[in-house]
Protein backbone atom coordinates (compact mmCIF):
# COMPACT_ATOMS: atom_id res chain seq x y z
CA UNK A 1 0.00 0.00 0.00
CA UNK A 2 1.32 3.40 -0.94
CA UNK A 3 2.13 5.52 2.08
CA UNK A 4 0.04 8.67 2.32
CA UNK A 5 2.02 11.91 2.55
CA UNK A 6 2.02 13.55 5.94
CA UNK A 7 -0.11 16.63 6.45
CA UNK A 8 1.87 19.85 5.84
CA UNK A 9 4.85 17.68 4.84
CA UNK A 10 7.94 19.78 4.18
CA UNK A 11 6.51 22.93 5.79
CA UNK A 12 8.09 24.41 8.87
CA UNK A 13 5.69 24.91 11.79
CA UNK A 14 7.12 28.22 12.94
CA UNK A 15 8.81 31.35 11.68
CA UNK A 16 12.00 32.59 13.33
CA UNK A 17 11.45 36.11 14.57
CA UNK A 18 13.77 38.16 16.77
CA UNK A 19 11.98 41.17 18.30
CA UNK A 20 15.28 42.79 19.34
CA UNK A 21 16.64 42.62 15.79
CA UNK A 22 13.38 43.98 14.39
CA UNK A 23 13.50 46.91 16.80
CA UNK A 24 17.20 47.64 16.19
CA UNK A 25 17.22 47.37 12.39
CA UNK A 26 17.44 51.00 11.16
CA UNK A 27 15.95 50.12 7.76
CA UNK A 28 12.87 48.52 9.32
CA UNK A 29 12.48 51.25 11.92
CA UNK A 30 12.64 53.94 9.24
CA UNK A 31 9.41 52.55 7.76
CA UNK A 32 5.99 53.78 8.82
CA UNK A 33 3.83 51.39 10.87
CA UNK A 34 1.62 50.42 7.95
CA UNK A 35 4.57 49.47 5.74
CA UNK A 36 6.08 47.45 8.58
CA UNK A 37 2.81 45.58 8.90
CA UNK A 38 2.75 44.87 5.17
CA UNK A 39 6.32 43.58 5.36
CA UNK A 40 5.48 41.25 8.23
CA UNK A 41 2.55 39.81 6.26
CA UNK A 42 4.85 39.29 3.27
CA UNK A 43 7.37 37.50 5.51
CA UNK A 44 4.62 35.10 6.56
CA UNK A 45 3.72 34.45 2.91
CA UNK A 46 7.38 33.87 2.00
CA UNK A 47 7.71 31.43 4.90
CA UNK A 48 4.90 29.34 3.36
CA UNK A 49 6.25 29.70 -0.18
CA UNK A 50 7.35 26.68 -2.23
CA UNK A 51 10.78 28.33 -2.34
CA UNK A 52 11.06 29.49 1.26
CA UNK A 53 12.09 33.12 1.51
CA UNK A 54 10.91 34.03 -2.02
CA UNK A 55 7.46 35.49 -2.72
CA UNK A 56 5.93 33.03 -5.19
CA UNK A 57 2.46 31.86 -6.17
CA UNK A 58 2.24 28.33 -7.57
CA UNK A 59 5.95 28.41 -8.35
CA UNK A 60 5.80 31.72 -10.24
CA UNK A 61 6.55 35.30 -9.23
CA UNK A 62 3.50 36.53 -7.33
CA UNK A 63 1.73 39.30 -9.32
CA UNK A 64 1.10 42.52 -7.43
CA UNK A 65 -2.62 42.18 -8.16
CA UNK A 66 -2.70 38.83 -6.36
CA UNK A 67 -0.61 40.13 -3.46
CA UNK A 68 -2.89 43.17 -3.10
CA UNK A 69 -5.94 40.90 -2.86
CA UNK A 70 -4.22 38.62 -0.34
CA UNK A 71 -3.37 41.59 1.87
CA UNK A 72 -6.67 43.39 1.31
CA UNK A 73 -4.97 46.49 -0.10
CA UNK A 74 -5.51 48.75 -3.07
CA UNK A 75 -2.89 47.93 -5.71
CA UNK A 76 -1.50 51.47 -5.82
CA UNK A 77 -1.12 51.54 -2.05
CA UNK A 78 0.64 48.17 -2.16
CA UNK A 79 2.97 49.41 -4.91
CA UNK A 80 3.95 52.35 -2.71
CA UNK A 81 4.72 50.02 0.18
CA UNK A 82 6.80 47.69 -2.01
CA UNK A 83 8.75 50.65 -3.38
CA UNK A 84 9.62 51.75 0.15
CA UNK A 85 10.63 48.23 1.18
CA UNK A 86 12.99 47.81 -1.76
CA UNK A 87 14.34 51.38 -1.63
CA UNK A 88 15.18 51.11 2.08
CA UNK A 89 16.84 47.73 1.56
CA UNK A 90 14.37 45.82 3.74
CA UNK A 91 13.19 43.65 0.84
CA UNK A 92 15.19 42.61 -2.20
CA UNK A 93 14.23 41.73 -5.77
CA UNK A 94 15.80 38.78 -7.52
CA UNK A 95 17.61 39.85 -10.70
CA UNK A 96 16.56 36.76 -12.66
CA UNK A 97 12.79 37.25 -12.41
CA UNK A 98 12.13 40.25 -10.14
CA UNK A 99 10.70 38.13 -7.33
CA UNK A 100 10.72 39.73 -3.88
CA UNK A 101 12.80 37.79 -1.37
CA UNK A 102 14.27 38.00 2.11
CA UNK A 103 18.00 37.24 2.16
CA UNK A 104 18.06 36.01 5.74
CA UNK A 105 15.18 33.59 5.21
CA UNK A 106 16.71 32.22 1.99
CA UNK A 107 20.08 31.67 3.69
CA UNK A 108 18.43 29.98 6.68
CA UNK A 109 16.56 27.61 4.39
CA UNK A 110 19.72 26.67 2.49
CA UNK A 111 21.55 25.92 5.72
CA UNK A 112 18.59 24.01 7.15
CA UNK A 113 18.66 21.70 4.14
CA UNK A 114 22.41 21.15 4.53
CA UNK A 115 21.98 20.28 8.19
CA UNK A 116 18.96 18.08 7.49
CA UNK A 117 20.89 16.04 4.94
CA UNK A 118 23.91 15.85 7.21
CA UNK A 119 21.74 14.70 10.11
CA UNK A 120 20.35 11.84 8.03
CA UNK A 121 23.91 10.67 7.40
CA UNK A 122 24.77 10.85 11.10
CA UNK A 123 26.92 13.97 11.01
CA UNK A 124 28.11 16.96 9.04
CA UNK A 125 30.04 16.09 5.84
CA UNK A 126 31.76 19.48 5.95
CA UNK A 127 33.10 18.96 9.44
CA UNK A 128 36.82 18.29 9.50
CA UNK A 129 38.49 16.45 12.35
CA UNK A 130 40.84 18.67 14.29
CA UNK A 131 42.86 18.03 17.41
CA UNK A 132 42.41 20.42 20.30
CA UNK A 133 45.34 22.79 20.52
CA UNK A 134 46.26 25.28 23.24
CA UNK A 135 43.14 26.98 24.54
CA UNK A 136 42.69 30.68 23.88
CA UNK A 137 41.12 32.33 26.91
CA UNK A 138 39.36 35.01 24.91
CA UNK A 139 35.65 35.60 25.31
CA UNK A 140 33.27 36.11 22.44
CA UNK A 141 30.95 38.90 23.45
CA UNK A 142 27.37 37.56 23.76
CA UNK A 143 24.94 38.47 21.00
CA UNK A 144 21.19 38.88 21.35
CA UNK A 145 20.42 36.23 18.75
CA UNK A 146 21.82 34.23 15.89
CA UNK A 147 21.00 37.04 13.51
CA UNK A 148 22.82 39.73 15.50
CA UNK A 149 26.13 41.09 14.27
CA UNK A 150 29.30 40.21 16.14
CA UNK A 151 30.65 42.51 18.81
CA UNK A 152 33.56 44.88 18.22
CA UNK A 153 35.29 43.91 21.46
CA UNK A 154 36.51 40.58 22.81
CA UNK A 155 37.45 40.98 26.51
CA UNK A 156 40.05 38.67 27.99
CA UNK A 157 38.93 36.14 30.59
CA UNK A 158 40.40 36.98 34.01
CA UNK A 159 43.06 34.57 35.23
CA UNK A 160 42.34 32.26 38.08
CA UNK A 161 38.59 32.77 38.10
CA UNK A 162 35.39 32.26 36.22
CA UNK A 163 35.04 34.64 33.31
CA UNK A 164 32.03 36.85 32.91
CA UNK A 165 31.53 37.29 36.66
CA UNK A 166 29.93 33.85 37.07
CA UNK A 167 30.51 31.43 39.92
CA UNK A 168 33.22 28.80 39.73
CA UNK A 169 31.79 25.57 38.32
CA UNK A 170 31.24 22.88 40.92
CA UNK A 171 32.86 19.48 40.52
CA UNK A 172 35.87 18.53 38.44
CA UNK A 173 36.06 20.71 35.29
CA UNK A 174 34.62 18.90 32.29
CA UNK A 175 33.02 16.09 34.28
CA UNK A 176 29.24 15.51 34.41
CA UNK A 177 29.39 17.01 37.92
CA UNK A 178 30.60 20.27 36.40
CA UNK A 179 27.39 22.33 36.41
CA UNK A 180 28.20 23.65 32.94
CA UNK A 181 28.33 20.22 31.30
CA UNK A 182 24.62 19.38 31.04
CA UNK A 183 23.63 23.05 30.91
CA UNK A 184 25.82 23.70 27.86
CA UNK A 185 24.49 20.62 26.06
CA UNK A 186 20.91 21.67 26.81
CA UNK A 187 21.49 25.30 25.74
CA UNK A 188 23.18 24.28 22.49
CA UNK A 189 20.50 21.72 21.60
CA UNK A 190 17.64 24.15 22.21
CA UNK A 191 19.33 26.97 20.30
CA UNK A 192 20.25 24.65 17.41
CA UNK A 193 16.71 23.32 17.05
CA UNK A 194 15.27 26.84 17.16
CA UNK A 195 17.77 28.16 14.63
CA UNK A 196 17.70 25.28 12.13
CA UNK A 197 14.06 24.24 12.72
CA UNK A 198 15.00 20.57 13.04
CA UNK A 199 15.81 18.05 15.76
CA UNK A 200 19.49 18.04 16.70
CA UNK A 201 21.13 14.62 15.98
CA UNK A 202 22.93 14.28 19.32
CA UNK A 203 25.88 11.87 19.39
CA UNK A 204 27.94 10.41 22.23
CA UNK A 205 30.90 12.25 20.70
CA UNK A 206 29.14 15.53 21.51
CA UNK A 207 29.20 14.81 25.25
CA UNK A 208 32.84 13.75 25.10
CA UNK A 209 33.79 16.91 23.18
CA UNK A 210 32.02 19.12 25.73
CA UNK A 211 33.87 17.45 28.60
CA UNK A 212 37.19 17.96 26.80
CA UNK A 213 36.54 21.64 26.15
CA UNK A 214 35.35 22.40 29.69
CA UNK A 215 38.57 20.95 31.11
CA UNK A 216 40.50 23.70 29.36
CA UNK A 217 38.36 26.75 30.05
CA UNK A 218 36.45 28.51 32.82
CA UNK A 219 34.11 30.28 30.40
CA UNK A 220 30.44 30.31 31.36
CA UNK A 221 27.71 28.66 29.30
CA UNK A 222 26.51 32.08 28.10
CA UNK A 223 30.00 32.95 26.88
CA UNK A 224 30.35 29.64 25.05
CA UNK A 225 26.94 30.09 23.45
CA UNK A 226 27.99 33.57 22.30
CA UNK A 227 30.70 31.93 20.20
CA UNK A 228 28.17 29.63 18.60
CA UNK A 229 25.75 32.48 17.93
CA UNK A 230 28.55 34.46 16.27
CA UNK A 231 29.30 31.56 13.90
CA UNK A 232 25.63 31.27 13.00
CA UNK A 233 25.46 35.01 12.36
CA UNK A 234 28.21 34.60 9.74
CA UNK A 235 25.72 32.59 7.67
CA UNK A 236 24.15 35.91 6.63
CA UNK A 237 27.23 36.41 4.46
CA UNK A 238 27.12 33.90 1.60
CA UNK A 239 30.89 33.72 1.36
CA UNK A 240 31.11 32.78 5.03
CA UNK A 241 28.27 30.27 5.17
CA UNK A 242 30.38 27.16 4.50
CA UNK A 243 32.95 28.20 7.11
CA UNK A 244 30.28 28.82 9.73
CA UNK A 245 28.61 25.47 9.04
CA UNK A 246 31.90 23.65 9.41
CA UNK A 247 32.77 25.34 12.69
CA UNK A 248 29.52 25.26 14.65
CA UNK A 249 27.07 23.01 12.83
CA UNK A 250 27.52 20.37 15.53
CA UNK A 251 28.34 20.61 19.22
CA UNK A 252 31.42 18.42 18.84
CA UNK A 253 32.58 20.52 15.90
CA UNK A 254 32.31 23.74 17.88
CA UNK A 255 34.21 22.27 20.83
CA UNK A 256 37.01 20.97 18.60
CA UNK A 257 37.35 24.25 16.72
CA UNK A 258 36.80 26.71 19.56
CA UNK A 259 40.33 28.16 19.53
CA UNK A 260 40.13 28.74 15.79
CA UNK A 261 36.73 30.39 16.14
CA UNK A 262 38.10 32.88 18.67
CA UNK A 263 41.05 33.68 16.41
CA UNK A 264 38.81 34.08 13.37
CA UNK A 265 36.46 36.37 15.29
CA UNK A 266 39.41 38.55 16.28
CA UNK A 267 40.69 38.63 12.68
CA UNK A 268 37.24 39.56 11.40
CA UNK A 269 37.18 42.53 13.77
CA UNK A 270 40.64 43.63 12.63
CA UNK A 271 39.54 43.50 8.99
CA UNK A 272 36.71 45.91 9.65
CA UNK A 273 37.41 49.44 8.37
CA UNK A 274 37.80 51.90 11.22
CA UNK A 275 35.26 54.67 11.45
Amino acid sequence: MKERPKKNSGKLPSLQFYPADWRKDPAVQSLDYETRGVWFEILCLMHESEERGVLLLNGQVMPEDALARLLGLDKQILTNHLTKLVTYGVAKRRESDGAIFNKRMVNDEELRKVRQNAGKKGGNPLLVKQKQTTQDKQILTPSSSSSSSSSDNIPTAPKGGSSGGGKEPKGKPGSPKDARHHEFIRAFTEAWELHFQDKYPFKVADGVAVATLLKTTTLTVDELMAGIQWCWSEIDNNQRAAWAVKQAATLRGFCANYSGIVSEHRSAQNRRPRQ
